[in-house]
């Protein structure tokens, strides 16, 4: 881009990352991003990738997401970003020096400050590190700022941390460091309908893109809606050993729900975990156990949202 060119773009104030689960550390870097350019009268932006870089870089270790891409851009979005620029994660890309990157971002944006975590690096082998990308604004006429880890407790906010505790089912501490409850959604598609046989019909899900799973357990969950009222209710996630189950599933319980949602794709936000997950001797025992977590959940969902009656 010739010096004529790029005067013709407007100041920005940008951040990059791939910003995974958009947790309340990442909250507070593109919020900082947006205060920053609204102070300066320039345009804030964020830069994300898709897809993970690690699902290019490590394919084997098949890293579970914390968001789907259209929640991670809504979630950016709604603080206030006056642009998101979602940049194509390539073998290729990822053997261009820092340099070549930030020309890559150059050809975009004016910069005049870039906002990095603290533990951020971008290019071949990392090698853009905080020092180096410091040097390049020197030369090239920004500025770079590091943003401080932020803490929940004492804790540091991380995606991996976040992993961890959802593995775990631990989704309330999850919460805590996403700023909400942790959020899957997927197609509602054909089960072997043992729930309905057992009076309590489940709609069971397949994922959308490689999401984090919570660990084996009995959550209580809930569902907003898109036109329709949003509906309370249980999610079982695992094998279900009281009938030998050999496939991993995700069904949701929705309380007073009647109706056919097969096709339909199905947001689930985990508020609570109630138990974990347990063969029964018989099916009255787990009917018997069922009731019981819809109370539980019901209860627990009324303090949470005001919500299930």
């Amino acid at each position: 881009m010739t010096p004529e060119a790029e005067v013709h773009l407007p100041e920005t104030v940008a951040t990059i990352g791939v910003f995974d689960g958009v947790h309340v550390g990442h909250q507070a870097l593109i919020r900082r991003v947006v205060e920053r350019a609204r102070d300066l009268g320039a345009m804030s932006a964020c830069v994300t990738f898709s897809p993970h870089p690690e699902d290019v870089l490590r394919p084997d270790r098949e890293i579970a997401h914390l968001a789907a891409l259209e929640d991670r851009l809504a979630l950016i979005k709604q603080m206030g970003v006056s642009e998101v620029m979602v940049v194509d994660f390539t073998p290729s890309l990822a053997q261009k020096s820092p340099e070549e990157f930030i020309e890559l971002l150059q050809r975009r944006f004016r910069l005049r400050e870039l906002w990095i975590g603290s533990d951020f690096a971008l290019g071949r082998g990392r090698s853009g590190t905080p020092g180096v990308l410091a040097a390049l604004g020197r030369d090239r006429g920004f500025q770079v700022h590091q943003f401080p880890p932020v803490k929940v407790g004492g804790v540091v906010a991380s995606s991996t941390l976040i992993r961890l505790m959802l593995a775990e089912g631990r989704v309330e501490e999850a919460a805590s460091l996403l700023g909400r409850p942790y959020r899957l959604r997927g197609e509602v598609v054909s089960g072997d309908r043992r729930g309905r046989v057992l009076g309590f019909p489940t709609a069971n899900i397949a994922l959308r893109e490689r999401l984090c799973v919570p660990g084996d357990g009995v959550y209580a969950v809930f569902c907003p809606g898109r036109g329709v009222p949003a509906l309370a209710g249980v999610a079982n996630v695992g094998m279900r050993p009281t009938f030998a189950s050999h496939r991993r599933q995700v069904e949701i319980h929705l309380i007073d729900f009647q109706g056919d949602l097969y096709g339909q794709e199905l947001v689930v936000d985990f508020l609570a975990r109630l138990r974990g997950e347990q063969r029964f001797a018989s099916a009255e025992s787990l009917v018997a156990q069922i009731r019981q977590d819809i109370q539980t959940a019901k209860d627990l969902l009324q303090l949470h949202t005001g919500q299930a009656r």
